[in-house]
């Protein structure tokens, strides 16, 4: 956004803005106050963008550490390999002027079931993983990601895009056009489902 740097995204028209925004969106980069943001699909050498991003979406449970496995880092490492390995794993990462500040994963879904259908009737794409730095927050950065895994699922065969949200991520994944179905748990040794 150099012709525009010193101004924001609020002092220009909306029909500049459009503009702004499609040519952008053509070249994969969002533009947001003044700063450049591109999405990118990242490689296996960047992979530890996304653990660092996912155990930060953990960590905002506030779930007890001392309920965390030992091993959980390497348990993610090792998820993230086989996704790529087998399930066709997509890694997106929002970049501001360089700095990884949001990602998103992405891939074929696995069944707890024996599915039926024919590929081309029903393939799931599973997206995990969302995340934003706080500091970059309701500024678009998520909506632009899930957009992303969204185009790379069809791009690999889905029919359907699966997620677990958050509380907080619910009023996203509603306004991109998820749906909620059901779904129901039962706690086997009384402790609080989750």
């Amino acid at each position: 956004m150099t012709a525009t740097s010193e101004a924001t995204r609020s002092d220009l028209s909306p029909d500049t803005r459009l503009r702004l925004d499609q040519i952008c969106s053509l070249m994969s980069i969002e533009c947001f106050a003044g700063a450049r943001m591109e999405i990118r699909q990242i490689e296996a050498v960047e992979d530890p963008i996304l653990v660092s991003h996912y155990l930060a979406v953990w960590a905002s449970y506030a779930i007890p550490h001392e309920r965390y496995r030992a091993d959980a880092e390497d348990m993610v490492r090792a998820f993230i390999a086989e996704g790529r390995l087998s399930q066709k794993l997509g890694v997106f990462v929002a970049f501001i002027e360089g700095e990884p500040v949001g990602s998103v994963a992405c891939q074929l879904q696995t069944a707890n079931y024996p599915n039926l259908l024919k590929p081309e009737t029903r393939t799931n794409g599973y997206v995990w993983s969302v995340f934003v730095d706080d500091a970059h927050r309701g500024k678009g950065i998520a909506k632009a990601l899930m957009q992303r895994a969204m185009d790379y699922l069809r791009a690999i065969g889905c029919t359907t895009a699966v997620l677990n949200s958050s509380d907080a991520g619910e009023s996203l994944y509603l306004g991109l056009g998820f749906q909620h179905v059901k779904e129901m748990r039962l706690s086997l040794d009384g402790s609080e489902v989750d």
